[in-house]
């Protein structure tokens, strides 16, 4: 891999379409505004590559320290450029460098929801980072087209700005193993089960997430929720294991139920923590 901090941003044009009113596309946009935070949070200029299908190449993603995918249908259906993602992530993994101090290289970025798992299984248990709005009482999804605004400042925006510091903690992460590094050493006294919360509390969970990290936390999950209620169960049973807390979030959204359950996921964390000992 190489060592130094340039990042990959992989999308479809398909997804860069100007947006109404003559704005440009969603991925410039995103593009723009990563490239400007990265600066405000580093005061270097790490380059962000903008890499769209027809220019992909798989052997060059070994060229970059982070990986950003736009994942949605129209990059699915691009069969190279998911192949390349999927065996690049497991390549990662055999060399134990896919996570760095506790950050993947690799970010799943969603600018609607969008379910990658099927196409990219190396890369199921990586956390999303999901740029898009879901209104509370009907469930229906928003894209952003307007990228300020209160909605903006408080979804878009927050969630770019943890991305933008998930970005720097990987490029200034040494050459570690998994097992190694700070954010491995962080004992269970310092560690924070905060569970996965319907869509109406997602800000909330966000605001609580950021303050803990910034107060030296390790905040668990650290990684995606299993759609299947077994293994949800059992890996929320081992995370309960490392931490000292746990902090459940209760808003009117009842969550999404995994598959073999009549419980949402909300429901699922909050009965296994009670009877966590």
């Amino acid at each position: 891999m190489s060592t130094n901090r340039t990042i990959a941003l992989i999308y479809s044009e398909k997804d860069d379409a100007q947006i109404e009113g003559g704005v440009k596309g969603w991925v410039t946009n995103f593009h723009k505004f990563l490239s400007t935070l990265m600066y405000q949070i580093t005061r270097e200029n790490p380059e962000i590559k903008l890499i769209n299908e027809s220019e992909f190449s798989a052997p060059d993603l070994d060229n970059y320290s982070v990986i950003l995918a736009v994942l949605t249908p129209n990059l699915a259906r691009e069969k190279v450029v998911i192949k390349g993602l999927d065996s690049h992530g497991k390549k990662l993994k055999s060399q134990n460098k896919l996570i760095a101090d506790g950050v993947a290289r690799i970010f799943k970025v969603l600018k609607r929801p969008f379910d990658p798992d099927e196409h990219l299984p190396e890369l199921e248990d990586l956390l999303t980072y999901d740029f898009y709005l879901v209104d509370p009482l009907t469930g229906d999804p928003q894209e952003f087209t307007r990228f300020f605004g209160s909605d903006a400042e408080r979804s878009y925006w927050m969630k770019l700005v943890d991305m933008a510091y998930d970005i720097n903690h990987v490029l200034h992460a040494k050459e570690l193993s998994e097992g190694e590094g700070a954010y491995a050493t962080i004992p269970r006294e310092k560690t924070v089960y905060l569970a996965s919360t319907g869509v109406d509390m997602v800000i909330q969970r966000d605001i609580i997430k950021r303050e803990l990290i910034r107060h030296g936390y390790k905040v668990l999950p650290d990684h995606s929720l299993p759609k299947e209620a077994k293994a949800l169960d059992r890996m929320v049973r081992d995370d309960l294991d490392r931490c000292r807390l746990s902090i459940h979030l209760v808003g009117e959204d009842y969550g999404y139920k995994p598959r073999g359950s009549e419980l949402s996921v909300v429901d699922i964390q909050n009965r296994v923590a009670s009877d966590h000992t």
